[in-house]
């Protein structure tokens, strides 16, 4: 959905792809406790995207392997 949006972006030149390339956005939601994730799809854009704010602190997060 997220992948979407940036996609969305970047096609119509909205959004310099370089600044969040789609590898990354998969990082940023993979940091992202599960609590934010709903079943309807606006929720849980605007639950995402509020916990990715609130918590700016983006050296803590972790890669998907872990590292």
């Amino acid at each position: 959905m997220l992948k979407n949006a940036r996609r969305y972006l970047v096609e119509r030149d909205g959004f310099d792809k370089t600044l969040a390339p789609s590898c990354l956005v998969e990082g940023w939601l993979y940091n992202v406790p599960a609590s934010a994730f709903e079943a309807d799809a606006r929720a849980t854009s605007f639950n995402v995207l509020k916990w990715l704010q609130d918590n700016p602190d983006w050296d803590e997060f972790v890669c998907q392997n872990c590292q």
